[in-house]
């Protein structure tokens, strides 16, 4: 099977199913060049410090276009001094409105004039069961047809207990809110109790918002009740006309990538009043007025850090309430050329089959490829990995080598027949066998705009199948040499080679002879394939008395005479293990019996051979000659 995985902004496969076979219909994907000028680095809502006035509303900075990102003044208050005051629910309620971690609720109430709002007071505690963190925060909304809306600020984190008391949450900074109507709550990160008291339609307003990456910027999909919870705002307000309206605000950001220069800092506003726009010169650590001047600046000196960071600054003043919308503010940089990434394509279950027990030896992964841009190398490997059930494993295969520009149907070889890829652990059949055993393949342009093809691609496993053990029974037939004398035929291997034992068909030596007596047999065939002949095992039925005999075996080589030690009839087993003998080894296999000619007292030479007669007793028949020529040589002392 096959899919096509993303590399982060890599480029994708086009029919990637083509891989499947060598038919010249490929899977392909065209890759251009990264890199180069035309990066943009925008100011996230982060990277905005207010001294004065908020960030209403975060939107696109890239563009010059009809999104913008939305800043207001805040009151600075006159010489008629300042009060304090609340709004919201200053009574502790008797019924509990428990929510459990990741969630938020409050009320909505009304600020009836401008307010620099200070802190916000819940009654509450921890409910039944928290777990850590036993933290919660307080935050504002803005208010749009009776429901809560934008997020206005967020207050300090607070630690809370199981006792239940007003808990207050302040901001750090404090901010200015106008007058009109704001939702105030808590968002936790545990079960928390907030006690309150019937109230206004709809006045109560929760949902669910994961603590730890802060409350969302819009309220989403609130689930409202009458409700009014016992919480509230203390805030500053003026006890006459504002003098004026503020607005200070800070600006600092970087590009995040690697970079071969920075080139521009573009920017765009609109604003109702008188509004000032500064630079950052970082040589002369002064900001510069650039109200007047015509967007872009170049950078690369002064006007970024050393480490690439630019600062601007918005400021302004009147005697009313004023917005700046800023449409655009980007720094332009660029980027050194890098070669540009395919998608993974991911190859997997080849339904092998591979007999169970036996042992990886190599792998070997072909691909029928090219790339037909004529006249300058562009494509080449980026990425080849093996796969298992766990993901990519073993050893990484791309090479440096340019694909070639000519369809011929040829492959391209990576692995071998004893090369496991680099996996420590070595292959199981399990893993091979399975259908998630696979490659993944990803290719790159380091040359011009170029089409990278793939006609097909195939592995091939290398692998020895386990050992088992077999026996087979080898019998003589066939005659050698044959010195030793025989009863019952004449064929000495028809006498030894029985399969229901008789005793008047053997063959048999006294062994009274001048030197050794042989009988030597070639064995019958037997097929091992491809196997290897391990151990040898001959059993012999017969006797020994007084004879000094031995057996050996003939397998490629010969294995070892060993003593035959028969001390009455019956059959013995002689072994011969250790070996590695190949058919051709077994096919001219041989046994051969010698009988050792005995040891002559000085002065006495052997009568000679004897015919043994066998029956009821050991009778021996002679030749006189040879007996009376013993005995004179005997009396005489010869």
């Amino acid at each position: 099977s096959f899919t096509t995985v993303d590399r982060s902004g890599s480029v994708n496969w086009i029919n990637p199913s083509k891989v499947q076979a060598q038919d010249d219909d490929y899977a392909n994907t065209s890759i251009v060049l990264g890199g180069g000028s035309g990066n943009h680095a925008m100011p996230t809502s982060t990277n905005f410090t207010f001294a004065k006035g908020n960030l209403d509303l975060y939107g696109d900075l890239e563009e010059v276009d009809s999104s913008y990102t939305n800043l207001i003044s805040g009151a600075t208050a006159g010489g008629g001094g300042e009060a304090t005051d609340t709004f919201g629910y200053t009574t502790a309620g008797g019924t509990k409105y428990g929510m459990g971690k990741d969630n938020k609720q409050g009320s909505i109430f009304t600020l009836s004039q401008d307010g620099e709002i200070i802190k916000i007071s819940a009654y509450a505690k921890l409910g039944g069961g928290a777990k850590a963190p036993k933290v919660a925060k307080a935050v504002i909304y803005s208010v749009t047809g009776g429901m809560p809306d934008t997020l206005m600020n967020i207050s300090d984190e607070v630690t809370l207990t199981n006792t239940l008391q007003w808990w207050d949450f302040s901001f750090t900074p404090t901010f200015v809110l106008p007058a009109g109507d704001y939702w105030i709550g808590l968002i936790h990160a545990t079960k928390v109790d907030i006690y309150g008291d019937a109230g206004g339609t709809n006045q109560r307003a929760r949902n669910s918002d994961t603590y730890s990456d802060g409350p969302e910027t819009t309220f989403s999909s609130p689930t409202t009740d009458d409700v009014e919870l016992s919480i509230y705002t203390t805030y500053n307000y003026t006890t006459g006309s504002p003098e004026s309206y503020d607005l200070d605000t800070e600006i600092e950001w970087k590009p995040s990538e690697t970079l071969s220069s920075m080139d521009n800092l573009n920017w765009s506003y609109v604003n109702s009043t008188a509004i000032n726009f500064y630079i950052f010169n970082w040589g002369t650590s002064n900001y510069e007025d650039f109200t007047t001047s015509t967007s872009p600046l170049a950078l690369g000196g002064n006007y970024n850090s050393s480490d690439n960071r630019v600062k601007v600054k918005f400021n302004g003043t009147d005697t009313s309430a004023f917005t700046v919308d800023i449409n655009q503010l980007q720094i332009n940089y660029s980027t050194p050329i890098l070669p540009s990434q395919s998608h993974w394509i991911r190859l997997t279950d080849f339904n092998f089959a591979i007999p169970a027990g036996a042992t990886i030896d190599g792998i070997v992964v072909e691909i029928d490829r090219y790339s037909p841009q004529t006249g300058q190398d562009s494509i080449r490997d980026d990425s080849i990995r093996l796969r298992n059930a766990t993901g990519q494993v073993g050893a990484e295969k791309a090479t440096a080598t340019w694909w070639g520009t000519v369809d011929n149907d040829a492959y391209d070889s990576y692995g071998g027949a004893s090369d496991l890829w680099g996996k420590p652990t070595g292959w199981t059949v399990l893993e091979i066998n399975d259908a998630s055993f696979g490659v993944d393949l990803a290719v790159k342009n380091d040359g011009v705009s170029n089409i990278a093809y793939i006609d097909e691609v195939r592995i091939t496993v290398y692998y020895t199948e386990a050992l088992t053990q077999d026996t087979g029974i080898v019998r003589p037939d066939g005659d050698i040499t044959a010195q030793w004398e025989s009863l019952g035929g004449s064929n000495h291997y028809d006498l030894i080679n029985e399969v229901i034992l008789d005793l008047n068909d053997h063959i048999y030596t006294s062994s009274i002879a001048a030197s050794n007596i042989i009988d030597n047999f070639d064995m019958s065939y037997l097929d091992i394939s491809i196997g290897v002949v391990t151990q040898i095992q001959i059993k012999v039925y017969g006797k020994e008395i007084d004879i000094d005999s031995e057996i050996n075996v003939y397998c490629g080589t010969w294995l070892g005479a060993q003593q035959l030690e028969m001390a009455g009839p019956g059959l013995y087993t002689y072994t011969w293990t250790g070996l590695s003998a190949s058919q051709t080894d077994l096919t001219n296999m041989q046994v051969k019996f010698e009988s050792v000619a005995p040891q002559v007292p000085t002065g006495l030479s052997l009568i000679g051979q004897f015919i043994a007669i066998e029956g009821t007793s050991n009778k021996f028949s002679y030749n006189w000659v040879d007996i009376e020529s013993t005995l004179n040589n005997y009396q005489t002392g010869q």
